[in-house]
C-alpha cells in the first residue's frame, strides 16, 4: 500500500506593514520628527549673514565721528610749527673750541677747516683756533649766511612715528605724539658729536601731546599742552 506523504501546509504571505516614521512606536521617531523641523542650509547661512552685517553696522555707527589715529596724524603734520626746521648758528674765524658739536659737525662733512693761528692784535700775540670755509663750504653755505654768522640747517623734515588718541568725548580728544627727524648730514654729525636740541638728543624720539576739538567742518588740532615740536 502506498503511503501518502503529508505535507505541511505553506502558511499565507503577509507582507509587514511599513513603521511609520511619525509613529509613537518607532525608536526613531524623535529624531525623524526633529530633522523634519530644521531650516534649510541656505536659511541658516542667510541668518548668518545678517547678523554679521547688524554688528558691522553697529560698530560703524559707534565709532562714527571718532578721531582716528590717521586724522589725528593728517591734522598734526599739517600744522605750521611741525614743518619749522631747526638751526645752528655758526660764526666763521674764532673758535673757541673745535671739538664742539657745531664746528666738529661741519669739519666733518668738509665745509670748514680749523687752524690754529698766530694772531697779533696791538701790542699782544696768542694762538687763535680759526675756521675757514672749504670750497665745498663756500658754495654750499652761501644760502645759509646772514649779517655776521650763520643758520645751518640739521634736518628736512619731522615724521610722526606713533600717534596714540583718546577720544574723550564725542567732540574732543586727546593723543600723545611720537616723532623724529629726518637729518641731514649734518645733523647726522650733530647727533654723533652729542648735540642736544630741546634737552633731548637730536637723533633721539621726541613727543608732545595736542588736544583736538570737533567742529561742523571736522576736527581741528585746538593746543599743544606739553612736549616739545
Amino acid at each position: 500500500m502506498k503511503e501518502d506523504t503529508l505535507v505541511p501546509p505553506i502558511p499565507a504571505f503577509v507582507p509587514s506593514r511599513p513603521s511609520s516614521t511619525l509613529g509613537p512606536s518607532s525608536p526613531h521617531d524623535g529624531v525623524a520628527h526633529r530633522a523634519s523641523r530644521r531650516r534649510p542650509a541656505s536659511g541658516r547661512a542667510r541668518s548668518s549673514l545678517s547678523s554679521t552685517f547688524l554688528f558691522a553696522a553697529a560698530v560703524l555707527l559707534t565709532a562714527c565721528g571718532r578721531l582716528s589715529s590717521a586724522e589725528a596724524t593728517r591734522l598734526v603734520t599739517a600744522m605750521e610749527q611741525f614743518h619749522r626746521m631747526p638751526t645752528e648758528t655758526f660764526y666763521e674765524l674764532a673758535v673757541q673750541y673745535p671739538d664742539q658739536p657745531v664746528p666738529a659737525a661741519l669739519r666733518d662733512v668738509g665745509l670748514i677747516d680749523i687752524k690754529r693761528e698766530w694772531i697779533r692784535q696791538g701790542f699782544a700775540s696768542h694762538y687763535e683756533n680759526r675756521a675757514h670755509l672749504t670750497s665745498a663750504g663756500r658754495t654750499r653755505m652761501a644760502a645759509w649766511k646772514g649779517a655776521y654768522n650763520y643758520a645751518i640747517p640739521m634736518a628736512t623734515k619731522r615724521r610722526v612715528v606713533k600717534m596714540s588718541v583718546a577720544n574723550l568725548t564725542d567732540a574732543t580728544a586727546e593723543a600723545n605724539v611720537v616723532w623724529v627727524f629726518e637729518l641731514n648730514d649734518i645733523g647726522e654729525q650733530l647727533a654723533r658729536h652729542g648735540y642736544q636740541w630741546g634737552g633731548e638728543k637730536l637723533d633721539a624720539q621726541h613727543a608732545f601731546t595736542a588736544r583736538f576739538k570737533k567742529y561742523d567742518d571736522g576736527w581741528r588740532v585746538e593746543e599743544l599742552t606739553s612736549g616739545v615740536l
